[in-house]
């Protein structure tokens, strides 16, 4: 709903070059790339359920600490915050989807969930676009209550899919290596 925005927000907020405003979001980026290197291990080690909810809230306090972010530091700090676990969500549900849907059925799965994607790229900026032309503010906390409504509803219906038998030495691989040994 809001991430389009956000470069014009933060070009209008701190009268920014654009070059200097596409290395802030670039950051964001960044965290994201960096954080799904330890989201997927995390998921096998943690839980998928625990992962989406922490997703949703920090992502929410994200959306709010950019209504009270002041600075190009403090900014810079949210959106590596935002960038860090955005894309946590999506790697917890696609676990989630391969854990409780056989395998032959998981392309179809898949596409239904990048076309309910698809349809919140297109819907949110329209919805988001409209509080923005009434203020930056409303659509960053609108978009921080609908996270947080988001991740409070996932801790009383989303069940966890993890599959707790793994073996001994599975387990002790991924605990000396985060998972990675067996890839590399």
């Amino acid at each position: 709903m809001s991430w389009p925005f956000l470069t014009i927000y933060i070009r209008e907020r701190f009268d920014l070059p654009l070059t200097f405003v596409a290395s802030i979001l670039a950051i964001r980026s960044i965290a994201g790339l960096l954080n799904s290197f330890v989201a997927g291990p995390a998921a096998d080690r943690f839980g998928r359920k625990w992962l989406i909810i922490a997703s949703l809230f920090i992502t929410g306090a994200s959306f709010y600490l950019m209504t009270r972010a002041t600075s190009i530091f403090a900014w810079i700090i949210v959106m590596g915050l935002y960038g860090a676990f955005q894309p946590v969500f999506r790697v917890g549900a696609d676990a989630m989807i391969a854990d409780i849907v056989p395998p032959e059925k998981r392309i179809n799965a898949y596409s239904l969930i990048r076309v309910i994607s698809n349809l919140g790229i297109s819907f949110g900026p329209l919805i988001g676009g409209f509080l923005a032309a009434v203020s930056y503010d409303r659509a960053f906390i609108s978009a921080s209550i609908v996270q947080v409504i988001l991740g409070a509803t996932a801790i009383f219906l989303i069940k966890e899919t993890l599959i707790k038998s793994i073996g001994v030495k599975k387990e002790r691989e991924s605990k000396s290596s985060f998972g990675y040994t067996a890839i590399l």
